[in-house]
């Protein structure tokens, strides 16, 4: 999977990190590969120049590294989000990088709180009809619910648990018993991974 810049990505990686579990995650964010750090993922930092603003890494190197990858599930959030229109940066280098991760990914999956929905910001890294998930919390507006849910590609509003559960994150088995008071996985804990979805919402 690909991790992208951000604070909400941030919070994937350290959900990536508890559960522990075994794959691989590429990432410009030098925060992300930090907290990824000394646990069974393997990391792969695209390389680049460190951003003046942040400590990621962009410019051409990145993207021209990034152009020999696939990456199966591309995991982005945003500063700004518009439900019929798409996702917005209001990084103009970063823009650049973006685009290139949704050009090489299969699956596309947006973590974004409900506020940022209705803002534009300087520009449009992605298009709504490219994006299979979004997960935002349980205050996105009625209208927002709606035109996400009937765009392309998407289906009935469901909870992180079952996306966990159905693979769309993952890859986790499909079996496990949602009603124990922990929550195994080929014999691993991924309660708290699960936890982290009470308050928030998944449409696909």
């Amino acid at each position: 999977i690909m991790l992208s810049v951000g604070t909400t990505t941030m919070e994937v990686a350290r959900q990536l990190a508890i559960a522990d579990l075994q794959l691989t995650v590429v990432t410009n964010s030098l925060p992300i590969a930090a907290v990824l750090f000394q646990c069974k993922i393997h990391v792969l930092v695209t390389g680049g120049t460190l951003g003046s603003n942040s400590p990621d890494l962009i410019g051409p190197i990145a993207e021209n590294n990034l152009s020999n990858f696939h990456i199966d599930t591309l995991i982005t959030g945003c500063d700004g989000a518009v439900s019929n229109e798409g996702f917005f940066t209001r990084d103009l280098d970063n823009a650049a990088l973006e685009q290139k991760s949704v050009m090489i990914s299969d699956t596309i999956i947006v973590v974004a709180e409900s506020h940022k929905f209705e803002k534009k910001s300087f520009v449009k890294f992605l298009p709504v009809n490219k994006v299979s998930i979004v997960i935002t919390d349980k205050n996105l507006s009625e209208k927002d619910k709606q035109i996400l849910i009937l765009s392309p590609q998407k289906g009935e509003i469901t909870n992180l648990s079952d996306l966990l559960i159905t693979v769309s994150l993952l890859r986790l088995p499909s079996s496990v018993n949602k009603e124990a008071t922990k929550i195994y996985v080929d014999g691993k804990d991924v309660t708290s991974l699960v936890l982290f979805a009470d308050d928030l919402l998944v449409l696909r």
